[in-house]
């Protein structure tokens, strides 16, 4: 790769990884503030109590959902493919490369289904069929949570890999990267997936964060994170 592309990916990365903790920043603030008593994704909460603020605040979902998956998920596929072109093209890189692309994918995949789910149950609400609404809001959040949220699985093994095979960032850069993942892996464990859950997203805005300031700050090419 030339210098100049080199120089250009570099940028894409930069502000690849910012977009991606912004995301982030975005998805816990809109949980805190206008979407905190919204029973998403609560183990024990009864659905139907999710129908009224369907149609209150259905706007704001899919505001949600755009920026938390689909943006989020193409960002991160930006950020994916940028950084290969700064690497040194090894098995190892490869893997993590594919690894981190389907972590973009399913990103982008539960977006998907999260706002067709959300279509639906409002046309089943509009139409008062709401057992059948109840029915679809349970299968949107258990499909959405099993390629999304629910689990950090293919996200815990990238930003794992990264933290092991980063030419920066020092004994400590890699630690915290090694240890976001663990939390990513922890979302297996059915008692700890809410704190591990949410510690994974606010590792990860600070991993991405990291990762882009390093990036700004490296004036020459150097092979990063795939």
């Amino acid at each position: 790769m030339r210098s100049s592309d080199k120089t250009h990916a570099r940028s894409v990365a930069a502000a690849s990884a910012a977009l991606c903790g912004a995301t982030y920043i975005f998805g816990i603030a809109m949980l805190l503030g206008p979407l905190a008593d919204a029973p998403l994704s609560q183990s024990g909460s009864d659905p139907k109590e999710t129908l009224a603020m369907i149609t209150q605040n259905a706007g704001l979902l899919r505001l949600w959902y755009l920026v938390i998956y689909m943006v989020n998920g193409l960002a991160l596929a930006a950020l994916v493919v940028s950084l290969r072109g700064l690497s040194p093209r090894t098995l190892g890189t490869s893997v993590l490369g594919a690894y981190g692309l389907i972590w973009a994918a399913f990103v982008i995949a539960a977006g998907a289904i999260a706002n067709v789910g959300l279509q639906s149950a409002q046309l089943a609400i509009s139409h008062d069929a709401i057992e059948r609404a109840a029915d679809l809001w349970v299968t949107t959040q258990l499909m959405e949570n099993a390629i999304g949220g629910g689990n950090e699985i293919m996200g815990a093994v990238w930003i794992s890999g990264m933290a092991i095979t980063l030419p920066f960032g020092g004994v400590l850069f890699r630690a915290f990267g090694l240890s976001v993942g663990v939390c990513g892996l922890m979302t297996l464990v059915p008692f700890t997936q809410d704190f591990a859950g949410m510690t994974f997203g606010l590792g990860a805005i600070l991993w991405f964060a990291a990762c882009s300031v390093t990036l700004l700050r490296n004036r020459t090419p150097v092979p990063c994170l795939t």
